[in-house]
This record gives C-alpha cells, sequence and structure tokens, in this order.
C-alpha cells in the first residue's frame, strides 16, 4: 500500500470516528436528559432532594433507586463518548504522522 492510501485510508477512519462521536455525544446528552427528568419525577412524586445526591445519605437512597438505571445508561453513554474521544485523537495522530511523512 503506497503511502498516499495510507494517509487517505487514515484520513476516513478518523472522519468515520468523527461522525461516531457526534453520535455518541448526542446520546450521551439524552441520556444526561433522562435521568435529570428521572430525579425530577422522584422529587415531584417524594418532595425536593436536600445538597448533591449522595449514597452516603440515607435520605437519598430512595431516589438513586429510583434513578439506577437512568444514572446507569447515563454513565455508560459517558464512557463511550471518552473511549471515541480517545480513538479519534489516536485516528487523528496516524493521519497527521502519515501526512508529514509524505510530505
Amino acid at each position: 500500500m503506497s503511502s498516499s492510501t495510507a494517509h487517505v485510508i487514515a484520513l476516513l477512519s478518523a472522519g468515520e470516528l468523527a461522525v461516531e462521536l457526534w453520535r455518541a455525544e448526542t446520546a450521551a446528552a439524552d441520556a444526561k436528559h433522562r435521568y435529570v427528568r428521572k430525579i425530577e419525577r422522584y422529587e415531584q412524586q417524594h418532595g425536593d432532594l436536600v445538597g448533591r445526591l449522595s449514597p452516603a445519605k440515607p435520605e437519598h437512597a430512595g431516589a438513586i433507586a429510583f434513578s439506577a438505571a437512568a444514572y446507569a445508561s447515563h454513565q455508560a453513554a459517558r464512557r463511550k463518548v471518552y473511549s471515541l474521544r480517545r480513538r479519534l485523537r489516536a485516528a487523528s495522530c496516524k493521519a497527521a504522522r502519515l501526512a508529514a511523512a509524505h510530505a
């Protein structure tokens, strides 16, 4: 494979990862919104929570249990975004290295 072909493939790979990252960021924002709405629903039913949600506070146990699935989904979406950012950074560095070698 020629150097220019490898560079084009690296650029395409980085572009695909950029699109995947955009989709993952949108999904993460949606997951966060669902989690926040779940907490708001809990507060509507049981009254306002005092302070930040913490597993160390027994009065927050109900809210944590009520929103556990939404929180897990939000955390998984954030991990995916982080992973894709790392992969995109690596793919971009590879494309830059190939471009420098080709120049």
